[in-house]
């Protein structure tokens, strides 16, 4: 089991909103995959996640459910990665937002988080 400090910088490219791009980061990570944690999320509240995380030599996704967020209770989570060095990785999401009209952009986060 490892538990994990990271601070991840991020771009929301396709969406329209103002979002915090600078997330403070704590993960645990478990042998069998299992991965849970909470940060700072792009509306600047906190979030809790919990999934899995698949790994493959330098590269990573995580999949699970995540709160926090005030569109929805519980969203699903993901995230696919890539460690350029250790305890850098580059990473992207899928991301989402309703506009003022009730329509639904989609778009994604792209970020690099430095693992303490």
């Amino acid at each position: 089991m490892e538990l994990i400090l990271a601070l991840a910088f991020s771009h929301h490219m396709g969406l329209k909103g103002d979002y915090n791009e600078i997330h403070p980061h704590l993960q645990l990570q478990h042998d069998s995959g299992f991965v849970a944690g909470a940060y700072l999320n792009s509306e600047s509240t906190f979030s809790a996640y919990g999934g899995y995380r698949f790994e493959y030599e330098d590269a990573f996704l995580e999949a699970g459910g995540v709160s926090g967020y005030s569109s929805i209770s519980v969203a699903p989570y993901l995230r696919a990665g890539y460690e350029i060095r250790d305890g850098v990785d580059l990473f992207v999401a899928p991301a989402f937002e309703y506009n003022s009209d009730g329509d639904l952009n989609i778009g994604a986060v792209l970020g690099v988080s430095f693992n303490f």
